[in-house]
């Protein structure tokens, strides 16, 4: 039997609304109770006290957005030690994106990746590509990929999917119950962009990347979603603007109509 305690932290339990300093009684790998601080715990004189005075104490963290490797460039990151990074910077999952080489974008690669998974302690979720090869053309299968382990479907990397392609993966996806992850940037505004756009880069002469290639991206997205009932959401916000566009209320918009009801 083993013991811990960890003792003096600021603990944050989401399922349970807790959210102040106290501690933590770990019995056998399972947390077996949370206590107020200076409460008296339950442990036996053999269990092994952690002093977390000045941290935070929260369940596993997820990571939505990573890169593995494997498979394709295993010199430089393998499923396994990306994994065992992850948690040791206290990330309990991660969703790993499909621009691998080969892409994740068939069954027997995300196979292959959840086998690889199974040499890591944290959870691998992959996440499969909305075209074949990446390539923006034809959607993949995903129902044979959902089959095989993904929980998501995106095309991270490209930011040049056409609105056409993106409106049919949306749709597919939905019929799988998987939402996309959308990689929210205009190709055409950002090419060879090195800084935020601005003063300061017209100043120094270096190309800018203009915030409004990502708002103009989510925007897109939102409506697309909110056509065909979809589920969708954003890789990354890189810019406060961006966030806050993506959170402005918009009128309610009538739903393709293959998909609204119809009156009489």
């Amino acid at each position: 039997m083993s013991e811990l305690v960890i003792k003096g932290g600021h603990i944050i339990d989401p399922q349970t609304g807790w959210d102040k300093p106290g501690s933590l009684y770990i019995l056998d790998g399972r947390v077996k109770g949370l206590y107020p601080k200076n409460a008296k715990i339950p442990a036996s004189t053999r269990a092994q006290t952690l002093d977390a005075r000045d941290c935070w104490v929260v369940p596993g963290l997820l990571d939505m957005h990573v890169h593995l490797r494997e498979p394709g460039r295993e010199d430089e990151e393998t499923i396994r030690n990306g994994g065992q990074t992850a948690l040791m910077g206290g990330f309990s999952a991660v969703v790993c994106m499909p621009n691998t080489n080969p892409r994740i974008d068939n069954q027997e690669v995300v196979r292959f990746v959840r086998l690889q998974a199974e040499k890591t302690k944290c959870r691998v979720y992959p996440a499969g590509a909305i075209t074949k090869g990446m390539k923006g053309e034809e959607i993949t299968e995903m129902w044979d990929m959902v089959d095989a382990g993904v929980i998501a479907f995106t095309e991270d990397g490209n930011a040049s999917l056409p609105s056409g392609i993106l409106r049919n993966g949306m749709d597919y996806a939905k019929m799988t119950g998987r939402p996309i992850l959308s990689h929210c940037e205009d190709a055409s505004l950002i090419k060879g962009g090195l800084m935020n756009e601005g003063w300061i880069s017209s100043k120094l002469g270096i190309p800018g990347w203009p915030r409004i290639a990502e708002e103009i991206s989510i925007q897109r997205d939102i409506m697309l979603s909110e056509y065909l009932d979809a589920r969708c959401t954003s890789n990354t916000f890189r810019r406060r603007e961006a966030w806050r566009s993506s959170r402005q209320p918009r009128s309610a918009e009538p739903r393709s109509p293959a998909r609204s009801r119809r009156t009489t």
